[in-house]
């Protein structure tokens, strides 16, 4: 994959703009109409596990791997801010292009892999999903000619406040060698959505010991019922947001590892930097497992002695165990939230639709 592009705005799609109705306004519009016509969510929304999905696959999937995107001064200097690098990458094969974001994570890979593997546990952090539950886990013995290790399959039930809740079917396939998690619908049971294929990269931050950076693509065709106003809200918005719980778990998870204060002691003795290519540290693109030519000197200091950084860094991330995440605290808090979030939501269409509606009589009245 290629980037086309680079910048921080990369929208899922475009509508063309109304004489009266901003673009906010035609989204409110848009889900109190999905309010009206869809009083029975059964009427449209009818996935079902027991029959397939209509077809096979309309979007192209994601291959595992390096998505070779070239991170420039302007984007480096917006991931050391914290933020998310936002751009677009090639699709092989299609003229369009799709939105990748990059956002660096203070946890190393592992404790990054831990959350976003962990599905099972994606409605207590993943923003709009109500339900999560994986129903099929298949291990493979990977090879060289084809590394994938492991299938997941996973329902999900997610949606936007006041509108039905959409379920889909997942199949991930991760790829540990290559860094990499991609999925499709599993085509084998019908969902809510249309299509939807991703993909996730996760590799040692280059220059930061005990950090990662972590690349997200999405790309989600909906059903012709569905406005398209909301479709693009729902996209542009899971690139963000997925990068962005992805950080606040890990690095809330990384706070309390033990191995932590190990490892940033280390980085301290180092400038907080990791090792550069000279030193054996992987780079942001090497593969997993991979030597430079400068690997003879990898474990070696300055002084001419065993360097107990390198070994005792990959030491330390090489044995981290995966933690449980207590699912039965409270939820009164997200409740409260949810109820001011739909309030809020009817008193903006309200407000929206009289300043519309004089808008429409003073045009009327000058004619």
């Amino acid at each position: 994959m290629k980037p086309l592009s680079r910048g921080r705005g990369f929208a899922a799609g475009t509508t063309d703009s109304g004489p009266l109705l901003p673009p906010v306004a035609r989204l409110m519009l848009s889900l109190l109409l999905l309010l009206v016509i869809l009083p029975d969510a059964s009427l449209i929304l009818a996935s079902d596990p027991s029959v397939p999905h209509a077809h096979k696959g309309k979007q192209d999937p994601f291959s595992p791997g390096d998505p070779n995107v070239s991170l420039d001064s302007k984007a480096l200097s917006i991931l050391s801010s914290g933020q998310p690098f936002q751009t677009t990458i090639h699709v092989p094969g299609s003229t369009s292009g799709r939105g990748l974001v990059v956002q660096e994570v203070h946890a190393p890979p592992d404790a990054v892999w831990d959350r976003i593997l962990d599905f099972n546990h994606y409605a207590d952090m993943v923003p709009r999903t109500f339900e999560c539950k994986n129903y099929d886990e298949q291990k493979h013995k990977a090879t060289k000619r084809d590394p994938l290790e492991q299938t997941i399959y996973t329902k999900f039930k997610v949606g936007l406040p006041l509108i039905p809740k959409m379920s889909f079917y997942v199949k991930h396939l991760y790829y540990p060698t290559l860094s990499s998690l991609t999925w499709t619908l599993d085509y084998s049971k019908k969902s809510d959505f249309d299509d939807s294929v991703g993909y996730w990269y996760v590799v040692p931050h280059p220059d930061r010991l005990g950090w990662s950076r972590v690349y997200y693509s999405i790309a989600v065709s909906m059903f012709d019922w569905v406005p398209k106003t909301v479709v693009n809200f729902m996209s542009t918005k899971a690139l963000t947001d997925a990068t962005g719980w992805v950080k606040k778990f890990s690095e809330e998870k990384w706070k309390s590892d033990p191995r932590r204060t190990a490892i940033e002691a280390l980085g301290e003795g180092n400038g907080g930097r990791a090792n550069n290519s000279k030193s054996g540290r992987r780079g942001l693109f090497s593969r997993i497992g991979g030597k430079n030519k400068d690997s003879a000197r990898s474990n070696v200091d300055a002084d001419g002695s065993p360097s107990l950084l390198d070994d005792t860094c990959d030491s330390f991330i090489g044995t981290y165990t995966p933690q449980s995440v207590d699912v039965n605290k409270p939820s009164k808090l997200l409740t409260v939230k949810a109820t001011c979030i739909r309030i809020g939501l009817i008193m903006t269409v309200s407000s929206l639709l009289v300043y519309n509606i004089s808008l429409c009589l003073d045009r009327y009245a000058q004619n």
